[in-house]
């Protein structure tokens, strides 16, 4: 930047001041680029990184200098874009001087904003040249990078932590108005756009630079336009952005529609002629902002994030009428734009489906559609693209149940209109077809699969006639036999999934009191629905193929666990077929796919219920029973995949894993975790249990904890979760057998006492802390003193700990046995054993209670029973 200002200081010709100004632009971005490309890393990792490097408001300050020189002009755009490389390289540092470019007052004039406004003055009024449009979309870029760079949720929003949030005096009052003009200048350049768009935007004779210049300027602009209703916060204080920013969408919508109508005056032109038109560049560009703000980013792919406030709020109102309107009418589309259409359509549906079902005539008129591009049989993409939107209809219908939808119109519609479209779909030639169809049952609400399971609805309500077809038609495409491609085999098993949780177990068990719901969804009609699935999925765990496997078992899985939760502690049914999947979902624990062994980790954690519980395991004959050698299996397999991923943490591994397989790891110790703890929990096995494994286990458990600081905090998290939930009488089973509770204690203080208070996970230690503290005995506090060497805690420490917590003296009665017996007093201090016997004989003194709970009488097959999700 230095060189630069001195080249223009002293050259006076013409050539010599482009040589000395572009030369060491060219090269301060290749510099600035390589910094982006090789510092992304650090930055991320370190806020203040970039900060160190250069000093980057010396170099904003200079760049804004050069800007704002009326001699450099002609370089403007030169210098806007070493501005976007200096926000990409130095985002946290390039924030801090957006005072700069983007705030204006009195006599302080934004170059930034300058330009946008004098480009939507120029664009409005035809006065532009080539020159100009050229530093307009640099502008742009400049602008959309900076406010990318801007910590808005540490400065202005109302979420941010105190301690974080600038919001005193003029601070936050300076970036509001400034963000406010930068809204308002963007809404205008938009309007000038268009009030410009004409039939002229239709030909290809137009002047190149002209249409190349209008193409960039309309991309930017509406980079500009996502990022500010996405990335602003329209809450509380902030709530003023939320109309300007409704009126940019709004006008995208506006361009969007007058776009498409004059396309429409001129039917003749053909598909690749159209997309070479400044006017299809329009559709394209303002279409893309439209469906970001609504949170979807692409229609063929799911990734979706929430509807931004802008854009809801222009849904919900009568601006969007005219834009829906010309989405749901035939004769405002010709072929090479319909495509646009239904991607546009289905992005709606998605995230807003009120806007469809407000009016009878708009969810008629979509239901009309979807007929007319499901029934194209000569067009296999017409009917992919159809039932595209329906299914986005029916996840956005699931997705938003609970906002201003009218039930009574939007549930008939889907039995009635929708799934007779999606059924003949199933048995489509195309197998994209049939695995959108098949896939668009999925969000299928319980209400749904009511007026599809009754055949006849107006039957006698003592007794209702199932019609299973529906089922038997998706269980027959989850069979390679019937079924020969994967994806769509894959897809079918998904749904029985969701099927299970729907009908089972569905969120809208409350939704009334329907008579026939009632007796549809009784316990037989869940018997049967288990016998069916289960006969078909136990053969589809075989299959060749990994996906359909790993589908496979979330079906299981999710019928495992809607069964437990529709169960609620009712033991009356006895589900046969559970027990018969069990030992073909144990054996996917050693597939050769990741995904399909974490699907198996986690469908074991549910379907144990109804094998190890002791409502439903029969009276155990002997240790050797096929049962219990799973059982044992099952501890020893999930036990080993914990070792293995916390060897890979601690470097104990010879031959370092691959970043997939250590994620792979990562994900099967976490579902281990907690698998383990639900096999642990069905005490009623223990004691048929060689106390050795179950101690081993239980040690991969603490292991966990103890490597808290190089592990995955979700493997910690799951460790501790599944150790808290045990049953205290499996503690009473292990006390003065094994070291396992005092190797518990001395994790537990470990923890607490590196961690201090800080740690996400401290209550939930110290619950079990106390729990154990409750169910050791002198052996195990005995153990706690021994272990040292390998579970090192600090004694001081437990010690403050129990008087803290005013623990009771009969947890302090044993902890004093142990601390003066001869297997421990000669490795503690003797100052250490006189604290402790010291607050002994002050506890008892002062409480004159019982020493301890006699545990020794309660049951070892008392069940603790938890939630559980998959």
């Amino acid at each position: 930047c230095e060189y630069v200002q001195n080249g223009t200081q002293s050259s006076t010709e013409s050539t010599d001041r482009i040589i000395n100004i572009v030369t060491p632009c060219r090269c301060m971005a290749a510099a600035l680029h390589a910094v982006r490309v090789v510092g992304k890393g650090k930055a991320q990792n370190n806020q203040n990184a970039d900060a160190s490097n250069i000093k980057v408001s010396s170099v904003a300050r200079q760049l804004w200098s050069m800007i704002q020189n009326g001699e450099l002009q002609s370089f403007q755009g030169n210098f806007l874009n070493l501005l976007t490389l200096l926000c990409l390289a130095f985002p946290s540092a390039s924030a801090g001087q957006w005072h700069l470019f983007l705030e204006q007052s009195g006599t302080k004039v934004s170059p930034l904003l300058s330009i946008l406004e004098e480009g939507a003055s120029a664009i409005g009024s035809e006065r532009y040249d080539d020159k100009f449009l050229v530093v307009l979309p640099s502008a742009l870029r400049a602008t959309s990078t900076l406010l990318t760079a801007m910590p808005f949720t540490l400065w202005i929003s109302r979420e941010a932590r105190p301690t974080m949030r600038i919001t005193g005096g003029g601070f936050s009052t300076r970036v509001r108005n400034a963000l406010l003009t930068v809204l308002n200048c963007t809404l205008n350049l938009m309007a000038a756009i268009k009030s410009r768009i004409s039939c002229e935007w239709l030909s290809n004779q137009m002047k190149i630079s002209y249409a190349q210049s209008m193409e960039h300027v309309m991309m930017q602009v509406s980079q500009v336009a996502e990022k500010l209703c996405t990335i602003l916060p329209f809450d509380g204080e902030n709530s003023i952005f939320l109309q300007p920013a409704s009126n940019i969408v709004q006008c995208a919508g506006d361009i969007y529609v007058h776009s498409v109508k004059i396309i429409t005056s001129k039917p003749l032109i053909t598909e690749p002629e159209l997309e070479c038109t400044l006017l299809y560049k329009s559709i394209l560009n303002f279409s893309k902002f439209i469906t970001q703000s609504l949170g979807v980013d692409s229609f063929d792919t799911v990734k979706v994030t929430t509807c931004s406030a802008p854009a809801e709020n222009w849904l919900s109102n009568a601006s969007s009428y005219a834009f829906i309107g010309l989405l749901l009418t035939d004769s405002c589309w010709t072929f090479p734009s319909s495509k646009d259409r239904i991607e546009m359509l289905s992005s709606v549906a998605r995230r807003s489906p009120w806007t469809l079902a407000r009016e009878p005539f708009n969810l008629a008129s979509f239901c009309e559609l979807c007929v007319v591009q499901c029934k194209r049989l000569s067009d296999d993409d017409s009917r992919l693209l159809g039932l595209k939107l329906i299914e986005s209809f029916i996840l956005g219908r699931k997705s938003f149940l609970a906002d201003s939808i009218s039930n009574k119109m939007v549930f008939s519609v889907v039995p009635e209109t929708l799934y007779p479209l999606l059924r003949v779909a199933l048995h489509d030639h195309v197998a994209a077809v049939r695995a959108c169809a098949v896939s668009s049952l999925g969000p299928f609400l319980k209400h749904d699969w009511v007026g599809l399971f009754l055949s006849d609805s107006d039957s006698s309500k003592e007794q209702c006639s199932i019609d299973w077809t529906p089922l038997e038609q998706i269980l027959n495409m989850c069979i390679v036999h019937n079924e020969k491609n994967a994806h769509v085999r894959s897809s079918s098993c998904k749904v029985i999934g969701d099927i299970c949780t729907a009908c089972i177990w569905g969120d809208l068990r409350q939704e009334g009191n329907d008579t026939h719901e009632t007796l549809l969804f009784s316990d037989g009609f869940i018997l049967s629905l288990i016998c069916k699935i289960s006969e078909v999925m136990i053969h589809v765990l075989t299959d060749e193929n990994a996906s359909v496997r790993s589908m496979a078992l979330h079906a299981i899985g999710n019928m495992a666990f809607a069964l437990k939760e529709h169960c609620d502690g009712r033991f009356a049914l006895q589900f046969s077929a559970m027990k018969q999947l069990f030992p073909s979902v144990c054996a996917l624990l050693g597939d050769k796919d990741e995904k399909v062994v974490a699907n198996a980790i986690r469908s074991i954690s549910h379907i144990a219920y109804f094998v190890y519980h002791p409502e439903y395991l029969s009276e155990i004959e002997d240790k050797s029973s096929a049962t219990l050698d799973v059982y044992r299996s099952l501890l020893s397999d999930l036990s080993a995949k914990i070792k293995f991923a916390l060897e890979d943490a601690a470097g104990e591994i010879p031959m370092g894993l691959t970043w997939k397989q250590r994620n792979g790891a990562k994900k099967h110790a976490w579902g281990s975790c907690t698998t383990l703890g639900k096999l642990l929990s069905f005490s009623n096995i223990l004691p048929y249990i060689d106390i050795t494994l179950t101690e081993s286990s239980l040690s991969s458990l603490f292991r966990c904890i103890q490597l808290s600081n190089i592990i995955n905090e979700k493997i910690v998290a799951a460790a501790i979760k599944a150790l808290v939930n045990l049953p205290i009488t499996m503690w009473h089973h292990l006390s003065c057998n094994c070291d396992s509770v005092g190797r518990g204690l001395a994790t537990c203080f470990d923890f607490l006492y590196e961690k201090k208070t800080t740690a996400s996970n401290h209550d939930d230690v110290e619950s079990l802390a106390h729990l154990l503290l409750i169910s050791a005995r002198r052996a195990d506090f005995c153990n706690l003193f021994l272990i040292q060497d390998s579970v090192p805690f600090s004694v001081e420490y437990f010690y403050q700990w129990l008087v803290r917590h005013d623990t009771e003296p009969g947890v302090l009665k044993e902890i004093a046995a142990a601390v003066t017996s001869q297997k421990v007093e000669h490795i503690l201090d003797v100052s250490v054993v006189q604290m402790f016997l010291s607050r002994t004989i002050q506890q008892n003194r002062r409480q004159s209670s019982p020493c301890k709970l006699n545990v020794a009488a309660l049951s070892i097959d008392e069940y603790d029973e938890e939630g559980d999700e998959l």
